[in-house]
C-alpha cells in the first residue's frame, strides 16, 4: 500500500518520492560541506568539444553560483515535474503513472550528476567533465524515451 499524504497534495506517493529527495538533499548536503574547502571563484562555465578542441573554463562565479545554482534548479524542476499533471486535463488522472515518476527521477537524477561532476572538477580539475556528462547526458535521453514509449502504450496495460 502506498504511503501517501495531504500535506504534500494529494496522492503522492512517499516510496516513490523518497529517491528524488534523496538526490535533492546530497546536493545540498555535498555543497554545505565543501564549502569552505573552495576557492571563492569557481569555473561555472567550458567551452571546448573534446577530443578536438580541448575543455577550458571561459566563464568563473562565486560559491552561491556554482555550489548551489544546480540544487536548487533540480528541486524547481522536482517541483514542477510533480505538479504538472495535476495542473493539466490532458493528464488528469495520470499523476501516479510511472512514465511521471521516471521521468522526474531522470531530470532529478541529470541535475544531480551535473553538480557532483562539477564538484569533482573543483577538487581535482584532471577530472574529464565532458566525458561524464556526455554520458549522463546519454543516460537521460534513453530514460526519457522510455518514458515517453511508455505513455504512449499505457493504455494497452490497463
Amino acid at each position: 500500500m502506498p504511503l501517501t499524504g495531504s500535506s504534500a497534495g494529494p496522492g503522492v506517493r512517499w516510496s516513490i518520492e523518497i529517491p528524488h529527495l534523496a538526490l535533492l538533499a546530497s546536493m545540498f548536503i555535498v555543497s554545505a560541506i565543501l564549502w569552505p574547502s573552495l576557492p571563492d571563484r569557481l569555473a561555472v562555465h567550458w567551452t571546448g568539444l573534446p577530443p578536438a578542441i580541448p575543455m577550458r573554463a571561459d566563464g568563473f562565479g562565486g560559491k552561491a553560483q556554482a555550489l548551489l545554482l544546480c540544487p536548487i534548479i533540480g528541486s524547481a524542476f522536482y517541483v514542477l515535474l510533480l505538479y504538472a499533471p495535476k495542473w493539466s486535463d490532458r493528464y488528469e488522472g495520470m499523476d501516479g503513472t510511472i512514465g511521471f515518476g521516471l521521468l522526474r527521477l531522470a531530470v532529478t537524477a541529470l541535475i544531480a550528476s551535473m553538480h557532483f561532476s562539477f564538484i569533482a572538477y573543483y577538487k581535482n580539475p584532471a577530472f574529464d567533465l565532458f566525458a561524464f556528462q556526455r554520458d549522463s547526458i546519454a543516460i537521460f535521453g534513453s530514460t526519457w524515451v522510455g518514458c515517453f514509449i511508455w505513455q504512449l502504450f499505457r493504455p494497452h496495460f490497463r
